[in-house]
């Protein structure tokens, strides 16, 4: 199971809530938001949780979503399988995230971004993964274009963010045909 933690500050709810409804009509998941564990799928592939409240964090397989620059739980220790997804234009979030030592997938409008947005309109959009990402399982996935299908009005950082997921996760197919 690959852990999910979103660390947004309360002012970033529609944030949380929006990525959350993605990955949870597209993953099998328990759900932990603050304090509270929704656990109704024996078969999960992902724990998706925020990270208010949270003292310590282990897992071998956890994905840090930044939007902003919460404060990482005191006493975290980076133990190998841990990625970090961060909004390039938030220069705080990447200088925390630079201070964990974990490899981060930065998404933004940049070229210098791992994932950017090539083409969006209303009911669709065309990701750009500009650089090679690594896969939980080991797999390597090359730059490419890939396309998805909106059914939701999405901001471009929650887009990129789920799409991040997805290929890390290894489930870069599934994304095309992913509810967005």
């Amino acid at each position: 199971m690959v852990s999910v933690i979103i660390a947004a500050d309360s002012q970033e709810k529609k944030f949380f809530t929006a990525l959350r409804n993605i990955l949870s009509r597209n993953f099998k998941s328990i759900q932990c938001v603050e304090g509270c564990v929704d656990a109704k799928s024996e078969d999960a592939g992902l724990f998706i949780t925020d990270a208010v409240g949270l003292d310590f964090i282990y897992s071998s397989a956890a994905i840090f979503v930044f939007k902003d620059c919460t404060p990482i739980p005191a006493g975290f220790e980076t133990t190998g399988g841990q990625v970090a997804i961060v909004d390039s234009g938030n220069n705080d979030a990447m200088k925390l995230v630079s201070s964990t030592k974990m490899p981060a997938v930065t998404c933004g409008l940049s070229p210098c971004d791992t994932l950017t947005l090539s083409s969006l309109s209303e009911d669709s959009a065309v990701i750009g993964l500009q650089r090679c990402i690594t896969c939980f399982d080991g797999a390597v996935i090359e730059p490419q274009e890939i396309p998805v299908s909106l059914c939701a009005q999405v901001d471009s950082f929650t887009l990129l963010s789920a799409a991040a997921i997805f290929i890390l996760t290894g489930n870069i197919k599934k994304l095309s045909q992913a509810e967005i």
